[in-house]
């Protein structure tokens, strides 16, 4: 049985292996759910695509997620410590040595960014 694939979409060639689960846009492995690249490879074959998902992705994992029993937190909490408090944001500082703001100079229609970069690459001896 011949389990390696060349998908073509939209001008881009994936390769896909349904023996090792993998796809060359790597989104199969990543997520554990099948790839619409291999996806298409299994459908050639006249497979069931749910095969070639993670055992954490079907209905018995799911149920066993939600077989122990929680309860639910009161209500009566006390959180009047966070109530009414107004959020600022961070004060920031500037680091010694990082770049000023990039400003327009008028005189000779350059700005100090780009004088700052020519001035490193002079000291790196670029």
């Amino acid at each position: 049985m011949d389990a390696c694939f060349d998908i073509h979409y939209l001008g881009k060639k994936y390769a896909v292996d349904l023996m090792q689960w993998t796809c060359s846009c790597r989104k199969w492995k990543l997520s554990g759910i099948s790839c619409a690249h291999a996806i298409a490879a299994i459908n050639h074959m006249h497979m069931d695509p749910t095969v070639y998902c993670l055992k954490y992705f079907t209905v018995k994992y799911f149920r066993m997620a939600f077989e122990t029993p929680f309860t639910p937190v009161s209500d009566d909490i006390e959180l009047t410590c966070i109530y009414n408090r107004t959020v600022l944001p961070l004060k920031t500082t500037r680091l010694p040595g990082s770049p000023k703001k990039t400003t327009k100079n008028i005189r000779n229609g350059t700005s100090n960014y780009q004088a700052f970069e020519v001035q490193a690459m002079l000291r790196k001896g670029s």
